[in-house]
């Protein structure tokens, strides 16, 4: 039988070495890496040209539109073109259907939240006065959950627990694709222009582990999506961004009820939510 010849442009799909497919993602997350540390950089500073380095409403607003109109072309393209695989294989589904694991991602948040936030307030380690109206507080609110989903949530898990992981799954066991996102994810934090410190790098570090778990257990981006809406949003309603409430001894409220106890117990609330356990030794192929 004669040997079948292979079309030139059709050489890419064979099956190359590990050590060349594990070079090709070297290079394609670096590509993306740098590309994305570049656009966060950029928009930071032309905002901040125009409007000032302090924070104001309009700025926020202008940052978190630029920041999903780039990021999402971005990693659409490099879906395409580097991996030459779909969209869907990033496992962000239309939110009609990805509603349940986002509610799921901010529920497993929200809860563990406010039980430590009424704990801080009746041991009278905290307390909590609010500065506007009702009604004021709750436009706020609404304001940053879209600000929020747009800037922070949407954009960085798209990037890091979308295509960082699918890419790094079909590699690696879940479990190192996890860890590889998460340091990923602390590179990027010191790149993009933050205070440089061991507990904000030790914050971003745990916040991408957590993530990373919701990720694999529900098989979905959006429950990642809500547990970082949830988390950044009550945050900076109840710190300087939302500027909403006086507030003594707002490090323990930070870190006990909106860090530690959100980080420890939403992982065993999802458990209730997805019953069967994850096989962390398994690869992800990328079919899709």
């Amino acid at each position: 039988m004669a040997e079948q010849k292979i079309p030139t442009e059709a050489r890419w799909l064979l099956p190359s070495s590990n050590r060349e497919r594990r070079l090709s993602l070297f290079w394609r997350m670096a590509l993306v890496w740098v590309a994305a540390t570049i656009v966060w950089f950029c928009i930071r500073l032309g905002v901040n040209a125009a409007f000032g380095s302090d924070y104001s409403r309009s700025s926020h607003i202008i940052r978190a539109v630029l920041t999903s109109w780039v990021i999402i072309p971005l990693i659409l393209f490099a879906r395409r073109c580097l991996d030459r695989r779909s969209w869907h294989g990033l496992t962000l589904s239309p939110l009609p259907m990805g509603w349940r694991p986002l509610l799921i991602g901010m529920i497993c948040w929200l809860i563990p939240a406010f039980i430590g936030l009424a704990l801080c307030l009746v041991l009278g380690w905290t307390s909590i006065t609010p500065r506007e109206p009702m009604g004021n507080i709750l436009l706020v609110t609404l304001g940053l959950i879209f600000l929020v989903f747009i800037y922070e949530a949407l954009p960085e898990e798209l990037i890091f627990r979308g295509y960082f992981y699918r890419n790094l799954a079909a590699q690696f066991p879940r479990w190192l694709a996890v860890l590889i996102q998460a340091i990923l994810f602390v590179l990027w934090g010191l790149a993009n222009g933050g205070p440089i410190s061991s507990d904000r790098s030790l914050l971003f570090f745990v916040a991408a582990l957590i993530l990373g778990v919701f990720r694999v257990m529900t098989g979905s981006v959006w429950a990642s999506i809500g547990f970082h809406l949830a988390f950044q949003t009550v945050a900076q309603l109840f710190g300087s961004v939302g500027d909403q409430f006086d507030i003594t001894h707002s490090s323990t409220l930070t870190l006990l009820a909106f860090g530690i106890l959100p980080f420890v117990f939403s992982p065993i609330l999802l458990k209730r939510f997805y019953t069967t356990p994850p096989n962390w030794w398994e690869r992800e192929p990328d079919d899709l």
